[in-house]
């Protein structure tokens, strides 16, 4: 390799944030809780012996025993474990000196108040008020802007308590459930509170949430939170495992709204039996398939162990909710950091597997509402949707499928500005950023909008990107482990046919990966970007999908669309075949001998098919005994991968010769129909195929070279051309063959990876990056909303007796500020508080 500029790039391909992208908080060049490792990952065989070693280290040093395997969480609740103070994975926050506060909001001394159930709280008094009338303006998916009002037809008073104690939010909580449809409630945290984890003490409501509840922060932390429970779907809200009516065992009910923001929360444990399949846990809900409302805003969870059990189904958790296709779902400004995890399947950052029952009225290329009450109230035109929100330093273990760093998998989607760093360890259809995106809803009716107005869209990822690190079994990639959501809910290694009703494509636009890819368990399908795109139609019939590329390129396609997105990471180990001529052999012997029927260990266990951008199309058993003379789909367009830092040289894709995507004996193209360049494998001038490469993909060095003749991903955007004349371009996002330094999306740094301006800072303390100078940082950057730039201090004024707080617009907004006054309920973080 050559000599990379301050060694960027070379971290970048071991696993580092990709320096200039890392802003808002100093995070290290390697995930945090990975360097620290003692259990040795080449020991063991397969993932799941490591799997379960590494855990069984992990909660062994967080409860102090000597364990050789790892415990059920009933038995860590029941044996009355207790955390070994001073671990290095998971410990209480000591609340002893902080500011306290007695029930009626008066200072104490002596640190915060933990939670005793023996408490006997106060009545508490209602300042009951008139709710707001909300109002949102938005642009449907016809460009016409609508206007959507909560509450407008109808007057709901709006019982709002003031909190200044553990006890009294439990109080309140368990008045609330009580209630039912009855309770219409908002809890103002005045001041931090203390869960009394520490004690032993454990709080959920045991109950599903049926009415109106919005916990408002106000920038303050919950300290301590330890939840132990066996319902069917677990966390503060629970549902019922005994009902036979499936719906009552959502936790999160038809009808309810649940709104939480300004709120911190850290040192939280959560533990969840359940011997059902499809179960699920989260701290807030831990499943909710009705068509309640669903907001979170500016909540940031931090220091976390989450443990489920159970080997015998497939369920699902995640730090903030489980699984979940709600009315609507919308989460903005959120974070979980420095958490451990482990579960069985279905395993996320932020949620489980997450859809919607939304009847869209907005594109793929929406942008986040405003004023989200409006639609939480009001009506729910927009999908699940995913804004400025992210998931870093966290050790993620998942024993089965569906497991992403960032979300698990899911439909209906839509995911800007949101990135991760962590570690996921899976089974099969992993992915640094989702697991899985699938088909879910076979009736069309909850599908995202295209270009021409058609429901065709069922996710779309704008302005992500994902770093880490991702090992798995089958099906693995550095953004996306599987994307099948236009061929159907199968899973890839089943006999299932597809599923009735219209498709659902995945737009994937200006999104990118550096995570190392398979380094240790190398498996089948893995790719630098996306591990397997099992997407077909098996005719010519079929909904074509229309979108914009942010150069102004308008593409039709079938299935998945790539555009303008990049892997930059490690991919394979030292056994990964990337000598092309051994691979072409390898190829043959695997379709010959229907290797791609089978997930055990092949006859050949040195050939796992791995590409540096795809891993494979489609060459699953099904589609090869019924659907012989398959149409592909999936469109890739202006897409890089790194052939230096993957290591997978002129490998784009891990299969070469998959029948889906070459011509068929008579010359024709299985993308009949469409224009020459949406054809799957390149040719040569001689009209001979090109093994392992895909049309729209281009493999580029990290740096510029002379020798080799190519052009750099790391460079200045230059037009570089070859011997020919042909322009061999650096990444310049703006289309093949053109350079514009002044693009909308993208930032170039030399000696730097592309970066998009949104994830940018010019002030951050991370190794590499002290050379850059505010003059590179454009205009564009300082105004995105996840600009950190310098930090402005906190200021506190007073008038008229009431306290006013400006805090600065960063983000996250992890350094919680308490105040030494009530903060009245209007308090808005990142803006002046108004009375």
């Amino acid at each position: 390799m050559t000599k990379i500029k301050v060694n960027k790039a070379l971290y970048a391909s071991l696993s580092a944030l990709l320096v200039l992208v890392l802003l808002v908080t100093s995070l290290p060049l390697t995930s945090m809780n990975t360097s620290a490792e003692t259990v040795s990952q080449t020991k063991y065989e397969n993932i799941t012996d490591f799997q379960n070693a590494r855990w069984t280290e992990i909660q062994n040093e967080v409860f102090g025993k000597n364990n050789t395997e790892v415990q059920s969480a009933k038995t860590i609740y029941d044996d009355g474990w207790t955390v070994n103070n001073g671990n290095k994975y998971f410990n209480w926050t000591d609340t002893s000196k902080m500011q306290g506060y007695n029930e009626d909001g008066t200072k104490r001394d002596g640190g915060l108040i933990p939670y005793n159930p023996n408490t006997v709280v106060s009545e508490m008094t209602s300042t009951g008020r008139l709710r707001d009338r909300y109002t949102q303006k938005y642009v449907d998916y016809t460009g016409t802007e609508q206007t959507l009002s909560g509450d407008a037809t109808k007057d709901i008073t709006t019982n709002c308590y003031d909190v200044y104690t553990a006890d009294q939010f439990v109080y309140l909580l368990n008045k609330i459930v009580k209630e039912h449809y009855s309770a219409s409630a908002k809890i103002n945290l005045c001041a931090d509170i203390d869960m009394g984890g520490a004690d032993g003490y454990i709080y959920s409501t045991g109950e599903s949430l049926y009415s109106y509840l919005h916990i408002e922060g106000n920038g303050h932390t919950i300290y301590n939170w330890k939840l132990y429970g066996d319902d069917f779907y677990f966390g503060l809200f629970c549902g019922d495992p005994k009902s036979s009516n499936p719906n009552a065992r959502n936790s999160i009910q038809t009808g309810s709204r649940f709104i939480v923001k300004n709120l911190g929360i850290q040192s939280v444990m959560l533990l969840h039996e359940n011997s059902l399949a499809d179960s699920g846990a989260g701290l807030f809900f831990g499943g909710g398939f009705g068509c309640g409302h669903v907001f979170f805003d500016n909540v940031h969870m931090r220091e976390m162990y989450f443990q489920q059990n159970n080997d015998q189904a497939t369920q699902g958790i995640a730090f903030f909710a489980g699984r979940g296709r709600c009315g609507s779902f919308l989460m903005n400004n959120c974070s979980a950091s420095d958490g451990y995890i482990y579960g069985q399947g279905h395993v996320g950052a932020m949620t489980s597997y997450i859809g919607s029952k939304s009847v869209c009225n907005v594109k793929y290329d929406a942008e986040f509402p405003e004023c989200v009450e409006a639609v939480a109230y009001g009506g729910n035109p927009y999908p699940v949707f995913f804004n400025n929100s992210y998931s870093v330093d966290c050790e993620m273990f998942s024993t089965k499928e569906d497991s992403g760093a960032f979300v698990s998998c899911g439909d209906n989607i839509i995911a800007v500005n949101c990135y991760t760093n962590n570690t996921m360890y899976s089974n099969s259809n992993t992915g640094g950023f989702i697991g899985r995106v699938g088909r879910g809803d076979t009736t069309g009716n909850f599908r995202i909008y295209d270009d021409n107005g058609n429901k065709a869209i069922g996710a779309c990822f704008r302005n992500c990107y994902s770093s880490g690190v991702v090992e798995g079994e089958l099906a693995m990639g550095g953004f996306v482990g599987l994307d099948n959501g236009f061929r159907s809910a199968a899973h890839i290694w089943t006999n299932d046919s597809p599923a009735s009703g219209p498709p659902a494509a995945t737009v994937y636009s200006n999104c990118y990966s550096t995570a190392m890819v398979g380094m240790d368990y190398t498996g089948k399908y893995c790719g630098g970007f996306i591990g397997f795109d099992d997407n077909y139609r098996g005719s010519n019939d079929g909904a074509v999908v229309t979108v914009t590329a942010s150069d102004g390129k308008v593409i039709n396609a079938l299935g998945a669309i790539y555009m303008n997105c990049y892997a930059a990471g490690e991919v394979g180990n030292i056994l990964t075949v990337s000598d092309t001529d051994k691979a072409v052999d390898y190829d043959k012997e695997f379709f010959k001998k229907g290797y791609y029927n089978k997930i055990d260990n092949m006859e050949n266990p040195l050939y796992n098919p791995s590409g540096g951008f795809i891993g494979s199309l489609i060459p699953d058993h099904y589609l090869f005994a019924a659907y012989k003379l398959v149409y592909t789909t999936g469109y890739f367009y202006n897409c890089y991968y790194d052939m230096q830092t993957t290591g997978m040289r002129e490998m784009a894709i891990g299969l070469a010769y998959a029948e889906t995507c070459r011509d068929d004996p008579t010359g024709n193209n299985k993308r009949q129909g469409f224009s020459e360049d949406t054809k799957v494998i390149h040719k040569d001038a001689d009209g001979n195929e090109i093994p392992f490469s895909v049309i729209g993909i281009t493999g580029v060095y990290t740096e510029k070279s002379d020798v080799k003749n190519v052009a750099g991903l790391t460079g200045s955007p230059v037009e570089y051309k070859d011997g020919s004349g042909n322009v061999l371009s650096r990444m310049s996002m703006s289309g093949e063959g053109s350079v514009k330094e002044d693009d909308s999306n993208w930032q170039y740094n030399d000696g730097y990876y592309p970066q998009l301006k949104a994830f940018m800072s010019s002030d951050t303390t991370v190794g590499n990056i002290n050379d850059t100078q505010a003059s590179d940082i454009t205009n564009d950057v300082r105004s995105s909303a996840l600009y950190v730039g310098e930090a402005e201090a906190v200021t506190e004024t007073k008038e008229d007796g009431k306290v006013y707080i400006t805090k600065p617009a960063t983000h996250p907004v992890m350094s919680l500020v308490n105040s030494k006054e009530k903060i009245y309920e209007n308090y808005q973080p990142n803006t002046n508080v108004y009375a």
